[in-house]
């Protein structure tokens, strides 16, 4: 049971490096500590999942407007990767994983 859990504690530290990967290419487009705090909160929901900006406003309970530019931030700092089908987007695997 003991080594179960460790397996757990690892995986929770490896999604914190994964993202502090990702903080670091937002840090250097730019981009503010607040939108950063936003998009921590989608990557920690939808991190192996396709997702939507629809997604995005029910999850951060928000305006279209600010859905459309937490997304576009994130296309801008090159850390989600559009697949098929309209609007939809999953994170880039950023080599830590």
């Amino acid at each position: 049971v003991s080594s179960k859990e460790e397996k757990v504690s690892s995986k929770e530290e490896k999604v914190s490096s994964n993202f502090q990967y990702y903080q670091k290419i937002l840090k250097e487009a730019g981009v503010t500590s607040i939108f950063i705090a936003n998009i921590e909160k989608v990557y920690n929901v939808y991190q192996n999942e396709v997702f939507r900006q629809s997604d995005i406003m029910k999850l951060l309970d928000c305006s279209k407007s600010k859905a459309t530019n937490i997304m576009n931030t994130m296309k801008k700092g090159n850390i989600v990767e559009r697949v098929s089908g309209l609007g939809r987007y999953r994170f880039i695997k950023c080599g830590l994983e």
